[in-house]
């Protein structure tokens, strides 16, 4: 039990950045102390140690602007100012990798929601994704519920996989060795990322379809897809994307359960969603946007700190503290550790 409790732990997909970014650049806050005060706060009520961070994405709410690769510009440098001098490490070599995992830092994984803001498509170059991959760019989530220039998102009823654009960045993902993530993509796009995936293959906060049959969750095909790049999927907690009627704990372990039946335990994680700040801000922001939502929050994971209750579930649950410590971060790691310098 002491073993399971000393392991790392990661989430590898978190909306918390967005609330930070907007406090600096709307009331003018020190980004350190915004930093530690709403972000490191809530990583330590989980004992998260390794974080996916999402510095920007597709929608103006994401970088600050309608000018969205500017605005994602201004939230690499907020980012970069916040860590400044703390024990946090953007990840992007072995060493700082070595250092999260021996408890002497704790580290983020940059990544975006949406890759339009990298999109450089009337040139059809990729200049701006490379120059955001110097800034520490790791990661990238691909899609964002709708079409981009990359190709179609989940609320897309055409259902269209990549542009030949979208196959050429996937390409030059591969390229650069940036952690690919399918979550909110259509099944043809998922299906295409699939095909041209020489890296290892994230869905960072996408559940198990075969446990509940929600159009964000991934097909038995997709999971074993993912699985065969080296990649991983991170379970959430959002409600709807869970079970039909009121959502528990529980429901995460029958996801969790369903994953490792059709690939195993070393690609399955958390990715967990936790939305930040007032119901009535989500409610605005998703009937703008046209997303479908029943309950925001699962009881019990208003916040990180419902982290330590579903390890203790699942170890009642019958997995092994071996197996534990791969869910809870092990296998997060083994992904990011293959894309480092």
């Amino acid at each position: 039990m002491a073993e399971r409790r000393d392991s790392l732990i990661a989430n590898i997909h978190d909306d918390y950045s967005f609330e930070l970014a907007d406090m600096v650049e709307n009331e003018k806050k020190d980004p350190r102390e915004v930093f530690g005060m709403h972000y490191l706060s809530r990583m330590e009520k989980g004992s998260v140690r390794l974080q996916f961070y999402t510095v920007s994405g597709d929608a103006p709410h994401f970088a600050g602007g309608a000018d969205t690769t500017t605005g994602t510009y201004r939230r690499f440098d907020i980012v970069h100012r916040a860590v400044e001098g703390t024990d946090v490490r953007i990840l992007t070599t072995h060493e700082d990798l070595e250092e999260v995992k021996s408890g002497r830092a704790r580290g983020l994984v940059l990544t975006l929601e949406g890759a339009e803001p990298v999109c450089d498509v009337h040139g059809n170059d990729f200049y701006t994704l490379r120059n955001c991959y110097r800034l520490g760019l790791r990661a990238i989530g691909l899609f964002w519920f709708r079409a981009n220039p990359i190709g179609d998102g989940s609320n897309e009823r055409r259902n269209g996989g990549l542009t030949n654009y979208g196959r050429r960045f996937v390409e030059e993902l591969n390229r650069l060795g940036i952690i690919t993530d399918v979550s909110q993509g259509t099944r043809a796009s998922v299906h295409d990322v699939i095909e041209l995936a020489e890296v290892p293959l994230i869905a960072s906060h996408s559940n198990a379809f075969g446990a509940h049959e929600h159009g964000r969750n991934l097909t038995d095909e997709e999971l074993k897809g993912i699985a065969a790049s080296g990649g991983m999927a991170g379970m959430n907690t959002y409600p709807a994307h869970l079970t039909e009627g009121a959502a528990s704990i529980d429901d995460i372990v029958r996801h969790v359960d369903y994953v490792a039946s059709v690939v195993g335990v070393d690609h399955v994680g958390m990715g967990l969603n936790v939305l930040p700040g007032s119901a009535e801000r989500w409610y605005s922001f998703f009937d703008a946007a046209n997303i479908e939502y029943t309950d925001l929050w699962l009881d019990g994971f208003e916040d990180l700190g419902g982290v330590p209750a579903l390890l203790d579930r699942l170890n009642k649950a019958g997995y092994s503290d071996e197996d534990l410590a791969k869910f809870a971060g092990g296998n997060a790691a083994r992904v990011v550790e293959k894309i480092l310098d």
